[in-house]
């Protein structure tokens, strides 16, 4: 099972999906600017998504660099940041200063933000060189990352801004939009400005309250050209639809579809139905759709959105309240995708849930509730040892779940974060990677004593020294009092 957000993230995205949900309510676009001064170089403000890219040209497909999106979310700057992490410059400087300490109790920062090596309190700074490897401005309100079919694109839908930019990933690691070269470029207008002139000839706008992005190539939908689509959604229960002639080119809006009285928070592409799915904040269903594209007309501006149905949740006891769902991650093992199986995130109740589709009927059937903490966040999932695991943040218990997909088993309850978020799991150094959007940072996080428990069947993996545990931070923790 390869490492996944919500579908093969070696494909689709794609998408390390982060909106701020019930953190940033529902703001307009004009109130989300500060023509203040620009954010410190090279530091975590408020990260809200995470993506593992691979920036070399070679044969592995193991990920060089984290890139970090940053929010701004008390506007404090006049610009958010994309930050690319050199992944082998954070691993030996863990393994050269964080040894025999606490993870929370290190703080690895690139030396770019001029930071000393010293002690705050139990917290010791480490300034790293070869840790910052590039960082782009872009606007207030990131709220999460795709990316593209080249792997070398990522998109960012920008609240503040209300649309998405668009980031070259250039080899080596550098992040590129069009603006000023060097290790801090500003995006250019071009990079995050989309055409919606399509559109517009149909009467159709831009939804406000974009939270969440999937991207993938067109072929995906059975077309021949080598272009990207781009799918949006909005709070206000809409869909949209951009296209890109060619990976990481312009981007335009050609279609709108709206769900009605719903409210989206994310969604994710099942690259084996080809479906995009649609999970309600405000009910337990999981809506859905696909894309239509006129290939006898060889344009792409005439492409749709189809919206398909919904799958209701059958059985599902949310107690007195109503259900809510926060994430769909589509399981695309063969056995189970040919039952439409999935995972899902619920807020009410909380718990990651277990499901698959019933034949000719447009219901989910449960096959397994795993409870969570308050507030779940994001799951990623990934293969370890041989064994599907499902990891799940919990902003509000602050600490972070980890199941075996298949026997539904807790192995594991990580704990010692403030306001754990989005999720990334790089499998090739058994690391998982966890933002806390409460003290801006990131904790990089080991996996390898749940893997070599989960290699002995004799020893069960819920023992304490199975663990997983931190083992080092990007970022010097900050707290803010309304958020702690």
């Amino acid at each position: 099972m390869s490492t996944q957000r919500g579908t093969d993230s070696t494909r689709h995205g794609r998408g390390v999906r982060a909106a701020a949900l019930g953190l940033l309510g529902t703001v307009g676009v004009g109130c989300l600017s500060n023509e203040g001064i620009a954010p410190p170089h090279a530091e975590l403000h408020f990260p809200i998504a995470l993506a593992l890219v691979d920036a070399e040209d070679d044969a592995s497909d193991a990920p060089t660099h984290l890139v970090v999106a940053n929010t701004n979310f008390d506007l404090a700057y006049n610009a958010s940041t994309l930050v690319s992490f050199d992944l082998a410059a954070l691993e030996a400087s863990i393994a050269a200063s964080c040894a025999g300490r606490d993870g929370g109790e290190c703080a690895l920062v690139p030396t770019e933000t001029g930071e000393s090596a010293r002690d705050l309190g139990r917290v010791r700074v480490v300034p790293t060189t070869g840790l910052l490897e590039s960082e782009a401005l872009i606007g207030s309100y990131a709220e999460g990352i795709a990316l593209g079919s080249n792997d070398r694109t990522l998109y960012v839908p920008v609240r503040g801004e209300g649309d998405i930019t668009r980031v070259q990933i250039a080899a080596g690691g550098a992040l590129d939009c069009g603006g000023t070269t060097g290790l801090r470029t500003r995006c250019a207008a071009s990079a995050r400005e989309s055409s919606r002139d399509e559109a517009a000839s149909r009467g159709e706008t831009l939804p406000i309250e974009m939270l969440d992005l999937v991207a993938g190539p067109l072929s995906d939908f059975g077309s021949t050209s080598v272009g990207d689509y781009v799918v949006t959604s909005h709070r206000t229960g809409d869909v949209s639809v951009f296209i890109a002639d060619t990976p990481g080119g312009p981007l335009e809006l050609v279609d709108v579809a709206s769900y009605g009285s719903v409210q989206f928070e994310t969604l994710a592409f099942d690259p084996v139905g080809r479906r995009f799915l649609l999970p309600t904040a405000n009910g337990g269903i999981v809506s859905r759709g696909s894309l239509t594209l006129d290939e006898g007309t060889g344009d792409l501006r005439t492409t749709s959105f189809a919206r398909t149905g919904a799958y209701v949740i059958s059985g599902l006891d949310s107690g007195t309240g109503t259900p809510r769902l926060r994430q769909v991650v589509p399981d695309v093992r063969p056995a189970r995708a040919a039952i439409g199986g999935a995972l899902l995130v619920a807020i009410n109740p909380p718990a990651l849930i277990s499901v698959h589709v019933e034949p000719n009927d447009p219901t989910y059937a449960i096959d397994a509730v795993m409870p969570l903490g308050v507030s779940p966040m994001r799951a990623v999932v990934g293969d370890l040892a041989g064994h599907p695991i499902a990891v799940v943040s919990c902003y509000g218990s602050r600490d972070v779940y980890v199941y075996e997909v298949d026997t539904h088993e807790l192995l594991a309850v990580i704990r010692g974060f403030s306001g754990p978020f989005d999720l990334a799991i790089d499998v090739e150094r058994e690391r998982l990677y966890v933002d806390d959007f409460r003290v801006s940072v990131v904790h990089v996080v080991d996996l390898a004593p749940l893997r070599g428990c989960l290699e002995l069947s004799a020893a069960p993996a819920t023992e304490p020294a199975c663990a997983p545990r931190s083992i080092g931070m990007i970022g010097i923790p900050t707290s803010v009092e309304e958020l702690r």
